[in-house]
């Protein structure tokens, strides 16, 4: 940490990432790399094109690439934690960055966002802000500490967050849904509604037992969703419009379905000094799951997605976790 002038010491320092107490030195650098290398990037969407032009998607993940060789070549021993050659690492920045609402994007070129703040607990969160104005940092996402209230947007809007929990979504949609008889063979996937649910989160065997559930049919980026049931030895289905259930968004409803049956896991986490590690039972909605992934670390910096298990600032977490809870999701302390 001391090496060149206390580069990575003094990144900590600046956006006061600090050291889990059981965390490894080379995991807390590569955390601090992980954060530098998001904020570089960022960096990158002020540069002047010659054309006045915004920036470009390339030269947003190129300024990734190259920061993070001339790091590697800096800190050897970080070499086995990421790779240069995998362009994962810059899509995965790219694509939460995007999700999490922090860019604008037309073909081929991205600009900031206009700058917002959202006050919820004792944090500040923002997005769109200046350089200058980035105190502290949980993985990509900006917040500040202890201020006062004046801060502008409201949590749930800033985020795009539902202003209904899933439950209640899965309530409402359910009783405003007209079911037909379905006439020939349907090909279908059933939510699975039974743990574990580490076999996947559909099955081939739909519930018999009367109550309203999912089901889906079609190929990978193209399904069509129904709620069903069955009566007697009959299904029945309605079909649900694509903006409810294309890009995950299905993930509303199947949560609100495992909470209506009590089966939803839970979210379990550790507290280490300063950090939290999150292990996720199932994974959240979209705008929830972008918002956790902006404000997180993954556990490897290869091969992603890593979405099930990620490392927070212990502050930012129990703000996330009171918020979360508030929308119907348990949260258990992980004793091992």
């Amino acid at each position: 940490m001391k090496r060149y002038f206390g580069l990575l010491e003094g990144i900590s320092k600046e956006f006061n990432i600090q050291r889990g107490t059981g965390e490894t030195e080379d995991s807390w650098k590569a955390r601090i790399i992980y954060s530098y290398l998001g904020q570089m990037a960022y960096s990158s969407l002020f540069d002047i094109q010659e054309d006045l032009s915004p920036s470009s998607i390339v030269h947003f993940k190129t300024r990734i690439t190259e920061t993070l060789g001339c790091l590697i070549k800096m800190y050897p021993e970080l070499t086995g934690i990421f790779s240069e050659d995998d362009n994962t690492l810059p899509e995965e920045i790219y694509q939460i960055f995007l999700k999490g609402g922090c860019l604008y994007h037309t073909p081929n070129r991205i600009c900031p966002c206009l700058r917002k703040q959202a006050k919820y607990g004792q944090l500040v969160f923002s997005r769109g802000q200046a350089l200058e104005e980035m105190k502290q940092i949980s993985g990509l996402g900006a917040y500040v500490c202890k201020v006062n209230d004046e801060a502008g947007s409201s949590f749930a809007d800033m985020w795009s967050l539902p202003k209904e929990n899933p439950k209640e979504i899965w309530d409402k949609l359910v009783s405003e849904s007209v079911f037909v008889d379905v006439k020939g063979e349907l090909r279908l996937e059933y939510l699975r509604i039974t743990p574990p649910f580490k076999y996947g989160y559909w099955c081939n065997v739909p519930d018999e037992s009367g109550d309203v559930s999912l089901a889906r049919v079609g190929m990978p980026g193209n399904f069509l969703y129904f709620l069903y049931r069955i009566r007697g030895s009959t299904m029945q289905i309605s079909q649900l419009p694509r903006w409810q259930t294309d890009a995950y968004e299905y993930r509303n409803l199947a949560i609100g379905n495992l909470m209506n049956n009590h089966v939803l896991p839970a979210t379990s986490y550790r507290i280490d000094g300063e950090l939290a590690t999150v292990w996720i039972g199932y994974l959240y909605p979209p705008a929830e799951m972008n918002l956790m992934k902006l404000y997180s670390w993954p556990t490897s910096y290869v091969d992603f997605p890593h979405d099930f298990r990620r490392v927070m600032d212990r502050e930012v977490f129990l703000t996330f976790r009171q918020y979360f809870s508030g929308l119907g999701y348990d949260f258990v302390l992980r004793e091992n």
